[in-house]
């Protein structure tokens, strides 16, 4: 909500500090973030996106993988973090590296993704460099 309101501040012309903007661009991440499987629903609907070019473009995946992994955390957690980089702009070619070695993976998992992080270790590995990446990214940011 701090963000919809900051946004409308500056809409409306005022002049926003540092703070302001920290916020807005928290909840930019933070909508990113928490939002993948919405976004599929929307996009899938056709409320945003017929075509699903806007859901790829964020998400790095097509709709119909999103809506096959939208029950594994972990696979959704991935995602918001690509989305919150490329909507501020910030996607770097080792995270972007990392996402597809992780999507490819995933892929080759046979009879279902969901529990799959619990039982590879190779899935564990490539979610962990993909979070390390992605906090790397955020803290370089702050500097």
């Amino acid at each position: 909500r701090l963000r919809y309101l900051e946004k409308h501040r500056q809409r409306t012309g005022q002049r926003l500090s540092p703070l302001s903007y920290a916020r807005i661009k928290a909840g930019d991440r933070a909508a990113h973030r928490g939002r993948p499987v919405v976004d599929a629903l929307l996009c899938a609907a056709g409320e945003v996106d017929k075509a699903g070019v806007v859901f790829e473009d964020l998400y790095g995946v097509k709709l119909e993988k999103m809506e096959e992994w939208r029950e594994v955390p972990e696979m959704v957690e991935c995602f918001g973090y690509r989305a919150s980089l490329v909507g501020e702009g910030r996607l770097t070619e080792e995270f972007q590296g990392v996402f597809e070695r992780l999507v490819e993976a995933a892929e080759g998992v046979e009879g279902g993704l969901r529990g799959a992080f619990g039982e590879r270790k190779s899935l564990q590995r490539l979610q962990g460099l993909l979070q390390d990446c992605y906090d790397r990214i955020v803290v370089e940011s702050k500097r």
